[in-house]
């Protein structure tokens, strides 16, 4: 899993030392490395072609847009899910929804179809016993079977014993049976509950990178029509929380981390030319070395718009 701190930082290494090297990325209206070279340099009239639309406070549309990584690439602003989801369900994903629940019910009744049919299946096996005996209560059955002794003096002979203490005998292994399955499935519940709390603990921690992680919710964003639950599958094979949910969304955190270093080197440049008493050029911080850009119509000069024109003679397509 790639370490997006170490990620960051590594550019900001690599951007840093880019910036460390001199001024030859930030062209700018008033110096650029042409000027202090004693080389003259091209001025450019316009917006640049292929150029993001800033927004009101000079940042690009696409910054704007970006997702911070540590929510886990879902938006901070506040929703009221309730009435998303009402509107989904009754809009366009109305049949999806029907389809769902409908999915559900049929493995609910699929489950209490198999457990009739056992029931069933017992039932043709002790109804024929419970009519040798004149009886319809289950719990009537069960004495006098094991106050038959017909049934037990072949197997209580094999045993060496008598039939009543062959009866006692098999009573006793049923009892033990019951307290070992009663044990273990304690035991079962025991460590279900050790587990559980052992993922609501990872989870907790979790929210210090992703605020926005809840562990439920997660575990029903992945729960499928068939029963199955990739998520819960990880957990299952002992993976922690965290590797499961950023192997599960590790294409909506790549992207988040790309928009949260772009927009940190974006800050790292533009506090590195603040601080140098630079001004980066007007429409963005990748103008070309001994380029001058100027996309402002209300700061051009007269020798600015005479240029301008005579460009515009020359057939240069100029826009503002």
């Amino acid at each position: 899993m790639i370490n997006l701190k170490d990620f960051i930082l590594n550019l900001h290494m690599h951007d840093g030392a880019a910036a460390a090297g001199g001024d030859a990325g930030t062209g700018g209206e008033g110096n650029s490395p042409a000027q202090t070279s004693g080389a003259k340099p091209r001025v450019e009239y316009g917006k640049a072609e292929g150029s993001a639309p800033e927004g009101g406070d000079g940042t690009t549309a696409g910054s704007q847009a970006g997702v911070a990584a540590g929510n886990g690439g879902v938006q901070t602003q506040q929703r009221d899910l309730n009435a998303e989801f009402e509107e989904m369900i009754k809009g366009d994903y109305k049949d999806a929804y029907k389809q769902k629940m409908q999915a559900a019910l049929d493995r609910r009744f699929k489950n209490q179809n198999d457990l009739q049919g056992q029931i069933d299946e017992m039932s043709s096996v002790l109804d024929p016993l419970m009519d040798m005996y004149g009886i319809d209560d289950y719990n009537e059955l069960r004495t006098r079977i094991l106050t038959d002794n017909g049934m037990f003096e072949q197997a209580a002979e094999e045993m060496g014993m008598t039939v009543d203490q062959y009866v006692t005998y098999m009573d006793n292994q049923r009892r033990v049976q019951e307290m070992e399955a009663q044990e273990a499935e304690r035991q079962r519940e025991l460590q279900a509950q050790s587990t559980y709390k052992d993922w609501e603990n990872q989870a907790e921690a979790l929210k210090e990178i992703y605020p926005e992680f809840d562990l439920q919710a997660e575990v029903d964003l992945h729960q499928q029509e068939d029963g199955s639950n990739k998520f819960i599958q990880l957990l299952g094979a002992g993976i922690d929380v965290k590797t499961a949910f950023e192997a599960m969304h590790v294409g909506e955190l790549m992207a988040s981390t790309a928009q949260q270093v772009g927009d940190a080197v974006r800050k790292q440049t533009t506090d590195t030319i603040k601080a140098r008493g630079m001004r980066p050029a007007e429409n963005g911080l990748n103008e070309q070395a001994g380029v001058i850009r100027k996309s402002d119509p209300s700061k051009l000069t007269a020798e600015d718009r005479k240029e301008i024109a005579k460009r515009a003679r020359r057939g240069e397509v100029i826009k503002f």
